[in-house]
């Protein structure tokens, strides 16, 4: 099981795509930062596993509204997360 987490700009490189298609089914995603915004552009896929954003940061940019549908977790939450996952790799 790996955490995979995305804080930079999803469009920046290929890191997000590229990532993709190494996220297993037993695998959970994690946006946090600049990553919030690419979940606002329809036309980037999303992974189909538990899918996690850091709510602090959702609150920080004023996301609440349009990302609603999606699990948010704090920071404790997080820890609680990088801990129940063998690895954890921030793309």
């Amino acid at each position: 099981m790996i955490l995979h987490q995305f804080q930079t700009s999803l469009n920046a490189d290929n890191a997000y795509q590229s990532a993709l298609p190494l996220i297993g089914t037993d695998d959970s995603v994690l946006f946090m930062g600049e990553a919030l915004y690419g979940l606002l552009q329809t036309s980037l896929p999303r992974p189909s596993v538990p899918t996690y954003l850091l709510a602090e940061d959702v609150a920080a940019l004023g996301l609440a509204a349009q990302l609603a549908d999606y699990t948010q977790i704090d920071y404790a939450q997080w820890l609680h997360l990088t801990l129940a996952h063998d690895k954890v790799i921030s793309w």
